[in-house]
């Protein structure tokens, strides 16, 4: 059966050439089971989708690469969304008229309150959280 695959590799390295043989191996999908007396017992890979391509391995050279997930197309979600905008929209709007029942000052606070963190939250998530990933951080070195 021929399917097609998205992933990455570790490396830069091509793990096969044009025309060479490979076999992809696949996470197991959850209608598999294996009986063992009264027992039933599902394989799963850890941290693996069911179908997920997990391993590639070319067999010209007998060399296994490990496979990852391929990026997202969409690429990081945008405020312009409408699934993000129409719900910040009506949160944003029922939380003015809300609160301008209360204290007719209240919905310029909130709103510049709303910006504000949003600012906060989209700079945490594109400049301070990428580069702790990056920290090499053993808490127990030996």
């Amino acid at each position: 059966m021929a399917r097609t695959h998205r992933f990455a590799t570790e490396t830069v390295d091509l793990p096969a050439q044009e025309g060479e043989r490979v076999t992809i191996s696949s996470a197991a999908p959850t209608n598999l089971y294996r009986n063992v007396g009264p027992l039933r017992f599902s394989p799963k890979a850890p941290n693996k989708y069911p179908g997920e391509p997990m391993c590639l391995t070319n067999h010209k050279n007998g060399r296994i690469s490990p496979l990852l997930r391929a990026p997202t197309k969409d690429g990081k979600l945008s405020l312009l969304n409408p699934s993000v905008f129409i719900p910040l929209l009506a949160i944003l709007a029922t939380g003015d008229a809300a609160s301008g029942i209360i204290d007719p000052s209240l919905p310029q606070f909130l709103s510049v309150a709303a910006i504000t963190s949003l600012g906060v939250g989209a700079t945490l998530n594109i400049l301070v959280l990428p580069r702790l990933s990056q920290v090499n951080y053993n808490p127990f070195p030996c």
